[in-house]
């Protein structure tokens, strides 16, 4: 039996790859298992930056080198990693403040919880209601890049969004969706 993959190592491997419009990125986590991560294929998203975000996620560290190695055996880009301190998106302290803002925008009613407004104005989460049903929620699923904001509607599906103001935008022009609709 492998032994479970240690996240306070120092040193990853990854492979990215392009499938499709997403990078696909496989972290060895110990001999023969990978895990892996997608992200949305963008202008800005690189092979590195795919296998570095893939691993800080993994990990909860902070990638410190990216050393190009030699392709995998179908040519797919591969790096090692090295990781150093631990991310700490947004430390808790007894300073942070939590606060929840409402506004009304195309005739929807957001409710977003907010962590310390006065400096980071760090979106945790929000609601989208019209007519007092619930249209759909949305949250960051990388709060360290604040990207890779997702959707979630009635009936659980997900869709993932650049940023925060895309997010709000879907929910409140999405029509006759949402629950009792």
């Amino acid at each position: 039996m492998d032994a479970a993959p240690d996240p306070d190592r120092a040193t990853w491997c990854a492979l990215s790859e392009i499938v499709g419009d997403r990078y696909r990125v496989s972290i060895a986590t110990a001999p023969d298992h990978w895990a892996e991560c997608t992200f949305p294929a963008t202008d800005d998203m690189t092979h590195p930056r795919a296998v570095t975000t893939a691993v800080e996620r993994f990990t909860g560290r902070h990638v410190t080198t990216v050393t190009p190695c030699r392709p995998h055996g179908d040519g797919c880009p591969s790096y090692r990693l090295t990781v150093g301190e631990e991310i700490n998106a947004m430390t808790q302290t007894p300073e942070t403040e939590i606060v929840v803002r409402t506004f009304t925008e195309n005739g929807c009613v957001i409710t977003a919880v907010i962590a310390d407004p006065a400096d980071a104005q760090q979106t945790l989460y929000g609601t989208v209601t019209r007519d007092g049903l619930l249209v759909g929620s949305y949250y960051c699923a990388d709060r360290v890049w604040q990207r890779d904001w997702r959707i979630v509607v009635p009936g659980n599906q997900q869709i993932c969004l650049g940023s925060e103001s895309e997010a709000v935008f879907v929910l409140t022009t999405a029509g006759s969706v949402g629950a009792g609709q």
